[in-house]
């Protein structure tokens, strides 16, 4: 092992900040303010559809994907910050 290599094995936490950066950069959906948005339009559109099927008026099929798209998004987003706490609570403790 490289002696670069050296000060993630004695303090893994800078290998869990290190993926954190390296994904932050990679994925631009990670950041918090992108969920946030996200995270209201997908509210609206539920809210939408909803009201739609309610009505007995069909869902306009962009609708649907739309929320389609938003759920998997923000699902792909939560495992990931999921996997990064796990990751982190398991080289911290």
């Amino acid at each position: 092992m490289s002696d670069g290599n050296d000060r993630y094995v004695k303090n893994p936490s800078l290998l869990v900040t290190l993926c954190t950066e390296v994904i932050d950069q990679l994925d631009p959906s990670s950041d918090d303010l992108g969920v946030t948005e996200r995270e209201a339009q997908l509210r609206e559109i539920s809210k939408a559809v909803e009201r739609l099927k309610n009505a007995g008026v069909p869902v306009p099929e962009p609708l649907r994907a739309e929320k389609t798209r938003l759920v998997a998004s923000l699902a792909v987003h939560a495992d990931a910050m999921q996997a990064l706490t796990q990751l982190a609570d398991e080289a911290c403790g």
